[in-house]
């Protein structure tokens, strides 16, 4: 087995925490829009991934966040809660926790903005 091989299964770690991989992940979801026995396991860890993924992002790479954001990920979770078999078990943990992670993302970044608003306001008004 080449390394190739186990790095194109795996991925290296600096690919890992990219927007290229919220991509992939992205598509994976998209390309499994209906969760069913056979494609579980692989949608739960995409949700899985994803929720890692934006935890280290907030700190890291705010990008992948403003992908997120940007592309309604939430929305595709949101669909998926929808399907009845989807609101128990594994998958539903991973979405609910998804959720749970990015509204404190979001709250992270209302709260930043807002602290950029009050120091122009504070640039604005030293400057009159």
């Amino acid at each position: 087995m080449s390394k190739s091989f186990w790095s194109n299964l795996f991925g290296s770690s600096s690919d890992r925490f990219s927007l290229d991989e919220v991509k992939r992940l992205h598509g994976t979801l998209l390309r499994n829009q209906t969760v069913t026995d056979a494609n579980r396991a692989l949608i739960v860890e995409a949700l899985r991934s994803i929720a890692e993924l934006v935890i280290w992002s907030d700190q890291n790479d705010p990008v992948i966040v403003e992908y997120f954001l940007t592309e309604n990920l939430l929305g595709h979770f949101h669909r998926i809660l929808l399907q009845p078999d989807n609101r128990k078990g594994h998958v539903a943990v991973q979405v609910l926790q998804v959720r749970f992670l990015t509204q404190l993302s979001y709250i992270y970044i209302y709260i930043f903005l807002l602290k950029m608003t009050l120091q122009l306001q504070r640039l604005i008004l030293e400057s009159s």
